[in-house]
């Protein structure tokens, strides 16, 4: 089943070469977790994703909850946070919330958001226990067969 990901949100911007995803919340209570195994397919424009390559997911407010670094070998775990149940910070999921991606792809510099560019995530939901649908879901397993970005012609 393919899935939308993107909802409306502002462009990321980050130094040159940096990561634009360093100030990311960890562990604020609750969680989820999405499974890269190694057969999965990950392209940017038609080009598999390349080590170094990063995956983060963004809440509403454009803040990033979660994200990894891809390593291009074995497979990949991503947690995501759950708005603050232990603190007073307002970052974090909602149950019911979509699962926003954003990439950057470390060769280009380049940052793929809802505002420059689309994707396609094929979840597996072979067993009783995966999440059919990319929206939060407290402690819910994900697990990602294909994820296809498609810039836009104009970015």
């Amino acid at each position: 089943m393919a899935l939308p990901t993107w909802v409306s949100s502002a462009p990321a911007q980050s130094p040159v070469g940096a990561s634009p995803f360093a100030s990311c919340v960890e562990a604020t209570g609750g969680n989820a977790t999405i499974i890269i195994p190694e057969t999965a397919e990950l392209s940017v424009d038609g080009e598999a994703f390349s080590e170094g390559d990063e995956l983060a997911v963004i809440d509403a407010a454009g803040q990033c909850v979660g994200h990894l670094t891809w390593s291009g070998t074995g497979s990949e775990a991503l947690v995501v946070w759950e708005v603050g149940l232990f603190s007073e910070s307002t970052a974090g999921l909602r149950p019911g919330d979509p699962l926003t991606l954003r990439i950057w792809q470390r060769r280009t510099d380049r940052v793929f958001t809802p505002a420059n560019s689309s994707v396609e995530v094929v979840l597996d939901t072979s067993t009783s226990h995966l999440n059919e649908t990319f929206r939060y879901q407290r402690d819910g397993i994900y697990v990602v067969r294909q994820l296809t970005v498609h810039p836009s012609s104009d970015s």
